[in-house]
């Protein structure tokens, strides 16, 4: 998702516990 390349520019992929965590 695009948050989370903006906020973690390392970790580019996307990430369901990212999603969780911002959700």
């Amino acid at each position: 998702e695009v948050y989370t390349a903006t906020l973690e520019p390392s970790r580019v992929l996307y990430d369901p516990e990212r999603e969780k965590i911002f959700m």
